[in-house]
């Protein structure tokens, strides 16, 4: 058995008994001191974290979870494991902390000494002295990357004295701002605007790795493994692992052979000095699954091949035994039984507390008299809850105390009320206390953790604009962009963007015409360049204008139809309905709470609702659905939920009958998978009335079903259903209330154009309750595969095998069988009959098998909890949008999520595929290559909602042109049609440009650029020029000189100017044929004999009085306001 020993005394640990729920935390917490506690399960780590922090609140907790995976079966360390080791690494070695919740496991771990762990580590004080660039260097050496922009963890920006830092702990982004040498301001910095926000002191950066391979690691790493395996079979894997070690530093799973790298192991116990009492929860368990991990790598290391590395227990821990843990004489030890044994050292009479599942006034009724000689405690994080709990109890007449915690020694008796996160309560009898967790009074979940704030939008225009990369321009059609080029203008040398078209035609264009190109923004696969001086463009766009106009004029006489007809209003929210929005086990997201109160308003109006809701898998659309669901089961209707297939139709039913267990709601479901029987009890529950919501397939829509008072249809994922259906569902619009859901996100500019006609709403916010998934790019070894699948059945889960070859995928189930005997397989794809893949499918989802070997069939609609391992065999044949989505499979739980991504050796792999991998090897993090592909997602959305027929516009067009005629065709079918928007052209010859010196990278130029042409008000161009100065220092003159001329492009376009032009002492102005010229001012002009020219075409001539750019900007305003008067006038 696995025990502790204390100052060389075996068993000194003090047993403890009759602690139950969080009663041993608050007892560990009331001793005082500093406090590891250790759990056998290293799913609870976060749990008993998050109970610490609420029961002290001002204590610093931290948690060091054990690596993943082992010696002899390498799991990549998840990005959130590495982030929680590091942070807690840090507070060990500074001493900052209070409370530690760690593993058992965590005490067999070898790790690097004190003087080695986390290290370098920078802290960065404003006001004082830094050399910038031995700054980068040092970042560079604590692993992180240089880069353009900073978008993700471990990046860092250099732009003259500006130093943009991404941590890799804290997820929080900072912007140093330099003045030579002195660090004048810190201010924290948003990755999605690039704007930074507030100030501070300092910052305290950490490094990338836990610890990194110097020379004395790697001579020690020779020495120790030539020792262990140079007269075994195992010299030249050894051998490979040190020139490895030469050539990168590191070796894949080197952490888990610490004990090699140094003369000494270094273990948890030996980073903590001060004083400090080890709280071992449930000891007994933790012994049996300690003794059970120590034989699992026993038998790995006994299983592994020929010339593999395999080390005895002894030299992997660097423990003598590692079967005893050694204690320094400064620590306690307190072992919490939950069987009372021979030997108790400390009894407490606790118990534990009812679980209420949402019955709030049974909760009441049980305390309310008990409250009068006892202190009862509830504590929660959801405030709305206890609000509501507040209300109900007082209502009996009771009053609520409010209650900062920790909770007092002694408390009057009565009802306190705290906000924290605990997991559960406890009774205390000899106190008089009794402590309540949110998960006993309402609904128990799995505690999970919030991410860092959520990202903005991405913007995945010029950023990503790349050599080769195919553009609109909106005279000229489709073309590619070449780059940018340096070329001589009007006697200066002016900075062009380069297009090519169809038979190598060249068309070099002004940066001040910018806003007349965009991204194709389509799928690039087959596009055809245009012909510059053709008419093909020109018939595209009148073919398509034609055929938008056609689909925008039935849109709106469907929704003019649709505000005719009228229903009974739905009231205001019930009791009922706050108690069912309150047991939702999670904090909802901004995005679900405005969605929710999108659709309340459309069934409290007398119209019915055709509601679009839109939001990725995971973003909530299904409790917004659900909320809906309930507030119309309550007024006394029935709900349909139609899904495209059995399998969502199945998921559907379990979260609806799980969402609403405690609710007096009959849930009820039909597929082709129902017995006839339950099919007929259904049927006839619909059309008596006993059925509220049914969950089922297209089936729901055939005509012998008979619902008794129908209210609303739920549909997921319209797009996938038949012609035939969506005629069906068309009469359904026409006559209550209908929801659509659609987890292919669109773009937002696609729902403000179709703002008015179709009712949208959009889930942006990111779900809080997902880790980042962990992406690894590998060749593909049948050791990889073993360990990631072996890895994820440990810990109960399931795994994704994605093989797009259907011809070979036989070969692929056969080889994971040989592989690993006894492993459960499913299979699924495209060209088997649907009853199978549902068969399978539901399998899977059920547990009954651990693998899945699929096609990208799983793409789509899948939403299984328990899968958290995905491997992608030949990852370089796929897509970044296939590999996007297929991955957002994954990590939907409170488990973290391992991506691996298999290749071929790349020796094997064509020039274009090196170069796909170079790529997912750069963003295998959600970078800018994701970025992309989530746009092409977008567009993809976009299709879905529009139809077939405007998809293949969108192809043919491009998406923003698209948009642009889609704008059109709405206002003028609406009767709003304004005047056009004049495109006003400024050249004034004044060097007005972003310059290299400014702004280096190409991508960001272009994207000042295009931001500054597609301002629409002077507020737009001072929020941009804000931006420049918080990411690059002051403006160069061209800069300001750019930014003064755009406020005079809009100036002009308000007076219906198309174009100014400066030639030497002259400036040249052209009006559109709509502008008001007052033609008496200009015939007084040409009368002074100033120079004053007008000519047939309808260009003014004026002499410049001054060759300063400021002045010649406002004599050209003055002229203009002169010939035209005020903006009123020209209206």
């Amino acid at each position: 058995m696995v025990y502790f020993q204390w100052h060389g005394e075996a068993e000194a640990v003090r047993r403890l008994y009759g602690l139950r729920g969080s009663a041993g935390l608050h007892h560990l917490v009331a001793r005082g001191g500093k406090g590891v506690v250790v759990t056998h399960d290293a799913k609870r780590i976060h749990t008993l974290a998050q109970s610490l922090r609420a029961l002290a609140p001002e204590a610093l907790v931290f948690e060091l979870p054990p690596l993943d995976g082992s010696p002899f079966a390498f799991t990549p360390v998840h990005p959130q494991t590495r982030r929680d080791r590091l942070a807690c690494f840090d507070a060990l070695l500074s001493g900052r902390w209070d409370f530690i919740v760690t593993q058992t496991r965590m005490f067999l771990e070898p790790l690097a000494p004190r003087e080695k762990l986390a290290t370098p580590r920078l802290d960065l004080v404003a006001g004082n002295e830094y050399d910038l660039a031995e700054l980068c260097r040092t970042l560079v050496d604590m692993g992180y990357l240089a880069s353009d922009l900073v978008s993700q963890p471990g990046d860092f920006a250099r732009r003259g004295g500006i130093l943009d830092i991404y941590s890799s702990v804290d997820e929080r982004a900072w912007r140093l701002d330099f003045w030579d040498d002195e660090l004048e301001e810190i201010r924290e910095l948003d990755p999605g605007t690039q704007r930074s926000i507030g100030q501070c002191e300092r910052i305290h950066l950490l490094p990338l790795f836990e610890w990194r391979v110097g020379p004395d690691e790697a001579e020690t790493f020779a020495r120790k493994g030539g020792e262990q395996w140079n007269q075994t079979d195992a010299r030249k894997h050894f051998l490979s692992l040190v020139a490895e070690l030469r050539d990168r530093g590191r070796f894949s799973g080197y952490l888990h052979w610490a004990a090699l790298f140094f003369p000494e192991a270094t273990h948890l116990p030996d980073l903590i000095s001060e004083p400090v009492t080890y709280y071992l929860e449930d000891w007994d368990g933790a012994q049996e699954i300690q003794e059970q991990y120590l034989t699992q790598l026993e038998l790995q290391g006994e299983a592994l091949g020929s010339g593999q590395l395999h080390a005895p227990l002894r030299v992997l821990t660097g423990r003598k035994d590692p079967r005893i843990v050694d204690l320094p004489e400064t620590a306690t030890a307190l072992s919490l039984h939950h069987l009372k044994m021979e030997r108790v050292d400390e009894e407490y009479i606790t118990q534990s507390v009812p679980a209420y599942k949402n019955d709030v006034r049974r909760f009441v009724d049980h305390w309310k008299q008990q409250a009068k000689r006892l202190a009862i405690v509830v504590v929660s994080d959801n405030s709305g809850a206890l609000k509501r709990l507040e209300e109900t109890i007082e209502d009996d007449g009771f009053f609520v105390h409010p209650l900062t915690l920790p909770i007092p020694d002694t408390l009057e008796p009565g009802f306190y009320m705290a906000r924290g996160d605990l997991e559960t309560g406890f009774q205390w009898p000899d106190r008089h206390l009794v402590v309540l967790s949110g998960n006993d009074i309402w609904s128990k979940t799995p505690r999970t953790r919030k991410p860092a704030a959520g990202k903005k939008t991405f913007q995945a225009e010029f950023r990503d604009l790349k050599v080769g990369d195919f553009v609109v321009h909106d005279d000229y059609g489709i073309g590619k962009f070449l780059g940018l080029v340096e070329m001589e203008a009007g006697g200066a040398s002016h900075e062009m963007m380069a297009l090519t078209y169809k038979n190598d035609q060249k068309l070099y264009m002004s940066l001040n015409q910018i806003h007349l190109v965009q991204r194709f923004g389509a799928a690039d696969s087959q596009v055809q360049l245009d012909k510059l001086g053709g008419t093909g463009w020109e018939r595209t766009k009148t073919r398509v204008k034609r055929a938008v106009r056609e689909m925008a004029g039935e849109l709106i006489q469907l929704y003019a139809q649709r505000s005719l007809v009228t229903r009974h209003a739905y009231g205001p929210d019930t009791e009922w309905q706050a108690e069912f929005e309150e047991a939702f086990p999670h904090e909802p997201t901004q995005g679900q709470l405005t969605a929710i109160s999108e659709i309340k308003r459309d069934l409290e109006s007398t119209k019915p609702m055709d509601r679009l809701l839109v939001g990725d898998v995971g973003f909530g659309k299904t409790e917004v659905a659900m909320r809906m669901a309930f507030k119309v089961v309550m007024e006394g209707y029935q709900v349909a939920v139609l899904c495209p297939t059995t399998v969502l139709a199945f998921q559907h039913y379990h979260t609806f009958k799980n969402r609403f267990a405690n609710f007096p709601v009959s849930i009820g479901w039909i597929s082709r998978f129902s017995s006839p029987s339950a099919t007929k009890r259904a049927l006839s529950g619909l059309a008596d009335g006993k059925v509220d919501i049914i969950v089922g397939t297209h089936r729901l829509l055939s005509k012998d079903i008979q619902f008794k008072n129908l209210g609303a249809v739920v549909i997921d994922e319209e797009q996938r259903f038949g012609v035939a259906h969506k005629e069906r569902l068309k009469q359904f619009r026409k006559q209550i209330d209908v929801l659509s859901m659609s987890a292919t996100p669109i773009p937002r500019t696609l729902n403000m154009s179709l703002s008015g006609i179709r009712d949208i709403s959009v889930i942006e916010t990111p779900p809080r309750n997902r880790l980042a998934i962990s992406t690894t790019v590998t060749e593909s070894r049948e050791g990889t595969i073993k360990n990631a699948v072996e890895f994820e059945l440990a810990r109960g889960g399931q795994v994704f095998f994605i093989h797009n070859r259907v011809e070979t995928m036989d070969q692929v189930v056969a080889g994971l069988g040989q592989l690993m005997p006894g492993l459960r397989i499913s299979v699924a794809h495209g060209q088997m009959e649907p009853k199978r893949i549902e068969r399978e499918m539901l399998a899977f989802m059920e547990h009954e098998t651990d693998v899945l070997v699929a096609s990208t069939i799983i793409e789509n609609g899948v939403d299984i909890p328990n899968a958290n391992t995905m491997i992608v065999n030949r990852s370089d044949m796929f897509g970044m949008s296939q590999l996007y989505q297929l991955r957002g499979r994954i990590g939907r739980s409170d488990r973290p999520a391992f991506a691996y991504l298999l290749v071929p050796p790349r020796a094997r792999m064509s020039t274009q595929a090196r170069m796909r991998l170079a790529t997912l090897e750069e963003f295998s993090d959600l970078g800018a290559g994701f970025r992309i592909a989530a746009r092409d997602m977008e567009l993809r959305g976009a299709g879905n909602l529009l139809g077939g027929r405007q998809a293949g516009h969108i192809n043919t067009i491009g998406y923003d042109m698209f948009v642009k005629l889609l704008e059109e065709a709405v206002s003028e079918l609406r009767g709003t049609q304004v005047q056009d928007r004049i495109a006003c052209l400024v050249n004034l010859n004044f060097g007005a440009a972003i310059p290299r010196r400014y702004v280096e990278e190409t991508n960001q130029r272009l994207h000042y650029y295009k931001q500054l042409a597609g301002a629409e008000s002077d507020a737009h161009i001072d929020e941009i020029c804000e931006i420049m100065v918080d990411c690059y220092g002051s403006l160069d003159d061209p800069v300001l000189q750019l930014c003064r001329e755009h406020r005079l492009r809009l100036f002009l376009a308000e007076h219906r100017v198309l174009n100014v032009e400066r030639e030497r002492d002259t400036v040249r102005l052209r009006f559109h044929e709509t502008a008001s010229v007052k033609m008496e001012v200009v015939l007084g002009w040409i009368q002074k004999g100033n120079g004053v020219t007008l000519t047939p075409e309808g260009v003014l001539t004026l002499p410049l009085p001054s060759k300063n750019p400021e002045e010649a900007i406002d004599f050209v305003r003055e002229s203009v306001e002169a010939l035209v008067g005020p903006k009123e006038s020209a209206e």
